[in-house]
């Protein structure tokens, strides 16, 4: 279940090509600034948009820096979200997260987003705005289908 509307300006940033490799840089993305172990909310939240970032084939996970056991193992989104959970502690620190996965963005969607004129100076959000508008859109005309 996902509370936000990540389409929203605000979360804009989620969806930033090469801008959130590790579990961090979503947890700040989504504008949670400390994980509090008590509170599971920002922790289903997280998990689930991740989920729904794997369904839209946004991402992948690039690796597993802990625990390379995992990489050659076929999971499916359910099975690494739960490892996800899994691995992150409820007294995880800052520099516990760059261990626990490090993600990618899948091919079809960079390249996508370069024919459309996105470069590595790019401004992601007038990008957004001036060249895509409506990002939801442009990800279900574009993402591949099973």
């Amino acid at each position: 279940m996902i509370s936000k509307n990540i389409f929203k300006n605000g979360y804009i940033n989620l969806f930033c090509p090469n801008s959130n490799e590790y579990l961090f840089d979503y947890i700040y993305a989504l504008g949670f600034k400390d994980i509090d172990s008590k509170n599971w909310k920002p922790r289903l939240v997280i998990l689930s948009v991740l989920e729904y970032l794997f369904r839209l084939k946004i991402i992948n996970v690039y690796s597993w820096p802990n625990h390379p056991e995992l990489e050659k193992k076929g999971m499916t989104i359910k099975e690494t979200i739960e490892t996800i959970d899994k691995l992150w502690s409820n007294n995880a620190t800052f520099p516990d997260f760059y261990g626990i996965v490090m993600f990618e963005n899948q091919k079809w969607y960079t390249e996508a987003l370069e024919k459309k004129g996105l470069t590595q100076t790019t401004n992601w959000e007038k990008f957004i705005e001036n060249e895509i508008g409506d990002l939801e859109k442009f990800i279900e005309d574009n993402r591949p289908i099973d």
